[in-house]
């Protein structure tokens, strides 16, 4: 019997959003990565004359802002460059390296608009940026823009189609928009006043007509609604003649390069528009084994579209990018006239044989670029997905070298011929890095015929997928593809809040985290033995806890804010401190906390800042914690710290120096509930006897696996001691 995963949040949930964003470069919605090379980037289109860039955030992207429509609106003689970048502001698009990359275009014309992503909201965000700064920050664009010979133009931002009960737009980037009327005055700087012109249009039109313009997004039931500030092809186009007009007018010079009447729509924004309008679509997957229908992810994803989108999975097993052309099976999909065409090689193309083998810079390369051509000769969109990572782990992490090759070889074409890229290599990876190698094993196929062919019928298949495997992997393309063909949007089935399940994050020390090794001689916390302990179809666990931190010190060091910032209102968070808070301050000065649970402080210059810093009571950090997350909409459960291996008189010392009751009075104060771990843990190690819990123990301190699957089995136990608590439900039902 396989074990249980906990990957249930994998499957239309934040948290998976947040757990992959950290690991691979997530671009906002609307904006495919772009190959960019220093040495060509200032080259321009033969026949133009004059070049202008689009610098500013998702709003002015091709795929889901006005950026298409704007350079459409221009006369073959104006080289457009879009720059904008999805999720920038201010300060974002400089620190990624983004206005470098801008400058390196040498435009003549730069037209700036940014404010979406500064605006501060009541839930702070990195990106955000206070008023003062973001001042300071265009007037920096303007100075080094100028600097380098280009006239810059400032916009203010594309109003938010936000109307209130009087059927009017109210606008929530007033103070913003008032900033760069401020900075265009002082540094006389054309100004497009896209703001106010876009709310007279929408306010015209009403909210009814103003939504048909926008994109769409899922709510917390998973139903499809409007998306109030991108834009689909039909809105790019309104707006994209806005800017290119008024750019006319403010910069006077330029006027004879816009278009004397609209742009129309071209055959590919007539065909996102029926689609996004819940005409029929066709979507095919063609790929190897780990696509196709029996072990891949092609029936998850499938699975995921609406009853409009024909799927048509057409991967074969054991096929490379060189073997599926070679046999015919490409012109058998091609002949399909498919809308969309999502390709998946590499798994097949490392393989030795002449057959299949293909070299990931030369031929994979020229493979995938045949496919994208005769895509896009048919009226098709093809996206390019980079290879499922395999589930087999190296020191603790899956290791997948060999595909990386390939991936990053993907992705290089995808941005060089501005397709969509899914990096499903660096996700799949990012989802098991925060698994062990037995709950990656839950995703495992049995029986299937590339495995056995290849490495005989007793091998492990950490290849190919289970059914679960399917949903999740296929869930994750589905969620992706959307962020760039958008006119897809409402063909993705949501998933409801109440479905996608809420997450819980461990947070403590040692004790709690993986050790080394395999568990059994070395030291192994009790947070990776619990995990499989919970029902994945109901919840998410997390692993956040940190060797050598104390409650103090895993605030200090920012990782509690790291989970703070994933929190989502019905998450719940297990706390798990006090072997570090009680250690030495002489030995270890940057863990050491006040004993008790009261409010008194200490001075003291922290070691690691060298500035003078209030320490304060081990009960006072653990409150900090449960105001922190419930202000967040999350639960927290305080656990006492588990004994040591320390004995008196054939009996284990319990309370670990006072800290486990001092951890129950900060539950009292804080209103979190209380789980006394030191007592349930203590009174089976007393039942064991001093002898034999002695082999639960890598030192005095630290369990090797069985021991932290014993302390995991009392943190469960206590669960369902707890008087109504809902977390207790997500435990499997006991047996007896």
């Amino acid at each position: 019997m396989k074990p249980k995963l906990c990957v249930a949040s994998a499957i239309g949930s934040g948290i998976w959003t947040l757990l992959f964003a950290v690991s691979l470069p997530v671009f906002a919605q609307g904006d495919p990565a772009r190959w960019f090379d220093a040495q060509t980037a200032a080259a321009r289109k033969p026949g133009t004359v004059v070049r202008v860039d689009l610098i500013g955030d998702s709003t002015q992207t091709d795929n889901a802002g006005y950026g298409r429509g704007f350079c459409a609106n221009l006369k073959p003689a104006v080289d457009c460059v879009n720059m904008a970048r999805g999720g920038a502001s201010t300060r974002t698009y400089r620190e990624l390296g983004m206005w470098d990359r801008a400058l390196e275009t040498k435009p003549d014309y730069m037209v700036i608009q940014f404010g979406h992503n500064d605006a501060v909201t009541p839930v702070p965000l990195p990106r955000q940026v206070a008023l003062p700064d973001y001042i300071e920050n265009l007037k920096r664009f303007v100075t080094e823009a100028r600097a380098a010979g280009i006239t810059p133009v400032l916009v203010t931002p594309l109003t938010r189609r936000y109307f209130e009960s009087d059927g009017k737009i109210h606008s929530d980037l007033t103070a913003y928009c008032d900033a760069m009327r401020g900075v265009a005055h002082d540094m006389d700087v054309p100004l497009i006043e896209l703001q106010d012109e876009s709310i007279a249009y929408l306010d015209k039109i009403g909210e009814a007509e103003g939504a048909k313009l926008g994109i769409t997004k899922k709510d917390t039931d998973g139903k499809t609604i409007p998306d109030k500030t991108h834009l689909n092809w039909q809105g790019s186009y309104i707006f994209g003649r806005m800017v290119a007009v008024d750019l006319g007018k403010a910069v006077p010079r330029l006027k004879k390069y816009v278009r004397s009447s609209p742009a129309v729509l071209p055959a590919a924004g007539v065909k996102a528009m029926r689609i996004f309008n819940g005409g029929p679509a066709t979507i095919v997957l063609v790929g190897d084994s780990t696509v196709a229908t029996e072990g891949g992810w092609g029936p998850g994803f499938c699975a995921d579209l609406a009853a409009n989108v024909t799927c048509v999975d057409d991967a074969l097993n054991g096929r490379s990018s060189k073997s599926f052309i070679d046999e015919g099976a490409w012109a058998k999909a091609l002949a399909r006239h498919g809308d969309y065409y999502l390709f998946q090689f590499g798994h097949n193309d490392e393989k030795p044989d002449p057959a299949r083998h293909t070299d990931p810079d030369t031929t994979y390369a020229a493979n995938l670029r045949r496919y994208i051509n005769d895509v896009k000769a048919i009226g098709g969109i093809p996206v390019i997905v980079s290879p499922l990572a395999r589930r087999t782990f190296k020191d603790g992490k899956p290791s997948n070298d060999d595909l990386k090759l390939y991936a990053d070889a993907a992705q290089r074409v995808a941005e060089q011929e501005n397709v969509t890229f899914i990096n499903l290599l660096a996700m799949s990876n990012a989802l098991l890095s925060h698994m062990t190698q037995e709950q990656a094993d839950g995703f495992d196929a049995v029986g299937h015929a590339d495995q056995r062919a290849e490495n005989g019928k007793a091998q492990i298949d950490r290849t190919h997928l289970d059914e679960a495997g399917k949903k999740v992997f296929g869930r994750m393309i589905a969620d992706n593809i959307v962020r760039t063909c958008v006119e897809l949007g409402p063909d993705v089935i949501g998933v409801p809040a109440a479905d996608s399940h809420p997450a819980l994050f461990l947070v403590g020390d040692s004790i709690m985290h993986t050790g080394t090794g395999d568990g059994s001689t070395g030291p192994w916390g009790w947070g990776s033995e619990i995990i499989p302990m919970f029902d994945p179809t109901r919840i998410h666990v997390v692993n956040d806890g940190l060797g050598g931190r104390s409650s103090r010190g895993y605030i200090q060091e920012g990782a509690w804010q790291k989970v703070v910032d994933q929190l989502q209102p019905g998450d719940w968070v297990i706390l798990q401190f006090g072997h570090n808070d009680a250690a030495n301050s002489q030995n270890y000065p940057d863990r050491t906390t006040l004993k008790g649970d009261g409010d008194e402080t200490e001075q003291t210059e922290s070691p690691v800042t060298h500035q003078m810093e209030t320490i304060h009571s081990y009960g006072w950090y653990l409150r900090q914690y449960v105001a922190d997350a419930k202000a967040k909409g999350a639960e927290v459960i305080i656990c006492s710290p588990p004994p040591r291996n320390q004995w008196l008189e054939g009996h284990v010392i319990r309370g670990l120096d006072g800290y486990a009751s001092w951890a129950a009075d900060a539950a009292r104060k804080s209103g979190a509930r209380f789980i006394d771990l030191n007592t349930i843990t203590a009174d089976k190690y007393d039942a064991l006897g001093q002898q034999a819990t002695h082999a639960d123990f890598f030192d005095s301190q630290h369990s090797v696996k069985a021991g932290a699957k014993l302390n995991a089995e009392s943190v469960v136990a206590g669960l369902r001691g707890l008087a109504d608590c809902p977390l207790a439900r997500d435990l499997p039902a006991p047996v007896h």
